[in-house]
């Protein structure tokens, strides 16, 4: 992060001061862990399942944090950076600690002052957020989420990451139940706002999807007036959006051709990419032939997102062309590995009924495989829904004859409903080492295996157990 002024930044924060804060005071950094510099910084003491920060404020006072944000007493150690007139750590105090970190994120957000991209949707929210930033690349210098950190205390720390040289942030916004993504717009006050899809993955939390409609809608609480809504209009129930007074709306998608983006001639190039056609309701807008290399109709949507963000933040036809061909899918999303002849697509970042669907219809239509597997982890977050969703994926896999590899409580329904229809290569698991020992048996040279499942399922270790990670020869689709 950049140095702040801390009396100013405390000005917009409700806390309580124990202290005084000279004007000319600045910090250097916030920081959540003694273990990282906390000098000339404020220490935020949070509190986590297995941690509270709090245990730890003596110590980050010691290393010489200038200010120290608690939500609880603490018992202080006998220090001279806390007592008498050279009093030089300054304590503040607040009921809300996360609230107080959204404060924190609205200061330095505005402080910074770039523009900002604000992703969310049950489905697609980080491949579409790593394709935005991509293509935006091309022209500017891009801040994109790291790793996961997509809730309240995810986007505090992706906000204070960005620095001066930044000129655009690309931020992912995850929540568990209404009200949370409300509270992350308005604390970073987007200037572009996407929602992807409505799917399935919160019915454990929100019921409905009429109430994931509304949480994911949130994301407009803190759009800033005048600016832009993307959403996928193929989505059933974000094409049913209204336009607002407050910002305009633009809709993406394939299903029609009035859509103020849309694609045609989608084809798919095995399982390495796909190729397809831009379009723009505005007729004196040039098509843009397009490549991703990703497989699948499903990441189509997403790259019409990103190539909207693009239009809009006038990155050039050609830059949006090679941004969308450089998208590079490493680690566990649609990573393609090639092993003794046998192509492994590692896609278990998460999983939930939408995108298991689509990945059986990527494997489905794959053509000169000699044998396709899809190795299947249970989905989360489906409450009631679960045994249905689960059979429904079995009973695809049957449909398209895709012999399926089932692991886990729930997906034994899966393997059930497959078993049910007729699918005598449907097998079903409880150990991870039985799997990935009994999958090396019925593989053949050119097969195809796809491993997909919920974070919580830790699909890594099948593919661990399969060798895979230590490999280095990736397939990637041509980058022009």
């Amino acid at each position: 992060m950049e140095r702040i002024n801390l009396k100013q930044l405390v000005n917009t924060l409700e806390v309580a001061v124990n202290g005084f804060i000279p004007d000319n005071m600045f910090i250097e950094r916030i920081v959540t862990d003694t273990r990282e510099d906390v000098s000339d910084g404020l220490f935020v003491a949070l509190k986590g399942e297995n941690f509270n920060g709090h245990d730890f404020v003596n110590e980050a006072i010691d290393k010489g944090a200038k200010a120290i944000l608690i939500s609880e007493d603490i018992n202080f150690s006998n220090s001279p950076a806390l007592s008498g007139p050279l009093q030089k750590t300054i304590i503040l105090k607040a009921e809300d600690m996360l609230k107080v970190l959204m404060q924190i994120a609205s200061f330095y957000r505005n402080f910074w002052g770039g523009l900002l991209v604000g992703v969310t949707g049950s489905v697609g929210k980080t491949s579409t957020k790593e394709l935005i930033a991509t293509v935006l690349e091309q022209k500017y210098n891009v801040f994109r989420t790291q790793k996961n950190l997509n809730s309240e205390v995810g986007v505090f720390k992706n906000i204070l990451s960005l620095k001066r040289e930044h000129k655009v942030a690309v931020i992912e916004m995850a929540m568990c139940a209404l009200g949370e993504i409300e509270a992350l717009s308005i604390g970073v006050k987007p200037d572009i706002a996407v929602i992807t899809k409505i799917g399935v993955a919160h019915l454990e939390f929100l019921k409905t999807r009429e109430n994931i409609l509304k949480a994911k809608m949130e994301i407009t609480a803190g759009l800033k007036k005048g600016g832009l809504l993307i959403l996928n209009g193929d989505d059933e129930y974000l094409s049913k959006v209204c336009p607002s007074a407050n910002y305009e709306v633009l809709f993406c998608g394939m299903t029609q051709n009035n859509f103020d983006i849309h694609a045609k001639n989608i084809s798919q190039e095995g399982i390495v990419g796909t190729s397809f056609e831009i379009n723009f309701a505005d007729i004196s807008s040039p098509s843009i032939k397009a490549y991703i290399p990703l497989a699948g109709k499903h990441h189509v949507s997403n790259a019409l997102i990103a190539c909207a963000v693009a239009k809009k933040l006038g990155v050039s036809d050609e830059q949006i062309k090679k941004g969308l061909a450089n998208y590079d899918p490493t680690g566990a999303r649609q990573n393609v590995i090639i092993k003794n002849d046998i192509t492994y697509v590692l896609d278990y970042y998460n999983a939930n009924p939408d995108s298991v669907a689509a990945a059986l219809d990527v494997l489905s239509n794959l053509e000169q495989t000699a044998k396709k597997v899809f190795v299947f982890g249970d989905m989360g977050e489906l409450r009631d829904a679960t045994k249905q969703e689960h059979m429904n994926i079995g009973k695809l896999a049957a449909q398209k004859a895709i012999t399926i590899f089932c692991l886990g409580q729930a997906s034994r329904f899966a393997y059930e409903e497959a078993k049910r229809l007729g699918m005598a290569e449907a097998l079903w698991f409880g150990d991870k080492k039985e799997l990935a020992k009994t999958l090396q048996t019925v593989l053949m040279r050119g097969s195809t295996v796809w491993i997909k499942g919920s974070r919580f399922m830790k699909m890594e270790e099948v593919a661990e157990l399969l060798g895979l990670l230590a490999e280095q020869e990736k397939v990637g689709g041509e980058k022009a």
